[in-house]
């Protein structure tokens, strides 16, 4: 009697079991578990929403059919897949939507890699791409640019690209939205963008965004990294040709901040190779950069970006040839996205860019030794912007962006002594269906 307790028991136990099934819902990209999925079956009108770790029971088939069990979630695809009698356990992956709906921003991590790369218009290069082809004296991120099909240098020692065959200076770049003055340094031998500072490059030589209206031959909208993670990262290297530090930690989920600098100097190598006074003052390049990013919000995000670039050289008094060249860049950007309705987002950017230059030789006349070349020049520019658009979903895959971007620019010239002031503004009125 007992053991036929016992074996009705197991029995029971085991009929238990085999009448639910486990369901594991995870990210796609992320790999992370999904809180809040609705899971349905079949004939079922009453959904099973996954815990913290993104799992839920539900009912087993029975009969030996098989149905069909749909996964939801706001902003990912929705996921099925077929259900049949005996299993037990269950792993699901979803994958985000191409647009994010509801009322929520979602802004720990941009994909540019996976939605912003559209063939034949625009390429991507990811921050693991920039990281691997960063190589040389100086670590310059647009080196991951150099690959890429339409674009030409001409010469090695100059980062300066001819996008589908144009003058380089007709590309424009962009940080985080807003207009560099100059990107080089060194006079075009490298750029300020530090691989450790960014997480994608966008090269688009096809047709442009209509916010970007002055861009002539290419754009390249370069992205900072956004930190995401609470535990801080500190990240220090050190080599004979300089050292970077940087440092980046989220505070919860609603703010986060990345530091960080790099300074390259050159007395190091041309004392190694004999040449420590070559340069009165040895090449060398001080970057330093800050991003800051506040959610206060669910459907808000404001984020703060500040850096500061100067680099330098002079030479000597040998062969009676002197030049020298120094530059300096200051770019200070503020963007604000407000979701103000599940189809309805509201974007606004204000930046402030200032370069200034001095740059000048003194020699013999190439013709006559008898004669001395003498040019001296300095560039003062400062340019002020803003920009206010709004993204409409006015049907699902169809979204209409319009909005109005101003700048202010203004500088002044010395050539040999004699200053020319100038003075510009312009504004541009972008509207754009995509």
């Amino acid at each position: 009697m007992k053991r036929n307790i016992l074996g009705l028991a197991l029995f029971l136990i085991a009929l238990r079991i085999s009448a639910e099934v486990s369901v594991v819902v995870m990210d796609q990209d992320l790999g992370s578990p999904l809180e809040g999925v609705q899971v349905r079956i079949q004939g079922s009108d009453t959904p099973f929403v996954t815990d913290e770790q993104g799992q839920v029971t539900v009912p087993s088939p029975t009969g030996g059919d098989r149905v069909f069990i749909t996964a939801q979630l706001l902003g990912y695809k929705t996921l099925k897949k077929i259900l049949t009698p005996g299993q037990d356990r269950i792993v699901r992956d979803l994958a985000l939507e191409g647009a994010v709906e509801g009322q929520e921003l979602v802004v720990e991590g941009s994909k540019p890699q996976k939605t912003d790369a559209q063939g034949g218009l625009s390429q991507v290069v990811t921050s693991q791409a920039i990281v691997a082809q960063s190589m040389g004296i100086v670590e310059d991120a647009i080196s991951a640019v150099k690959n890429l099909p339409g674009v030409g240098y001409t010469g090695v020692f100059n980062s300066k690209p001819s996008i589908n065959g144009g003058d380089p200076n007709e590309t424009v770049a962009t940080l985080d939205g807003a207009y560099v003055l100059n990107p080089y340094q060194w006079g075009g031998a490298t750029t300020i963008f530090n691989p450790d500072m960014i997480d994608a490059i966008k090269l688009s030589n096809g047709i442009i965004g209509a916010p970007y209206g002055q861009v002539m031959s290419g754009l390249l909208e370069v992205t900072s990294k956004t930190p995401t993670d609470t535990d801080s990262h500190v990240d220090f290297g050190f080599s004979t040709t300089g050292l970077d530090l940087f440092y980046q930690q989220a505070f919860g989920d609603k703010a986060g901040v990345l530091l960080g600098g790099k300074v390259t100097w050159m007395e190091v190598p041309l004392t190694l190779i004999g040449q420590a006074g070559l340069f009165s003052i040895d090449p060398y390049i001080r970057n330093a950069t800050a991003k800051f990013y506040w959610n206060p919000e669910p459907t808000v995000n404001w984020t703060l970006n500040a850096t500061l670039d100067t680099d330098g050289v002079a030479s000597g008094t040998a062969e009676n040839f002197i030049f020298h060249l120094y530059e300096q860049q200051v770019l200070v950007s503020s963007t604000l996205k407000d979701l103000l309705s599940k189809d309805l987002l509201w974007n606004l950017m204000v930046s402030y860019n200032s370069f200034n230059t001095s740059s000048g030789f003194q020699g013999a006349n190439r013709y006559n030794p008898s004669y001395t070349n003498l040019f001296n020049a300095s560039q003062d520019k400062y340019r002020y912007q803003v920009r206010t658009s709004f993204d409409w979903s006015a049907t699902a895959g169809h979204m209409i962006s319009f909005g109005v971007d101003e700048m202010l620019e203004n500088w002044t010239e010395s050539d040999n002594g004699t200053t020319y002031p100038h003075s510009t503004q312009a504004i541009w009125i972008s509207f754009s269906v995509c």
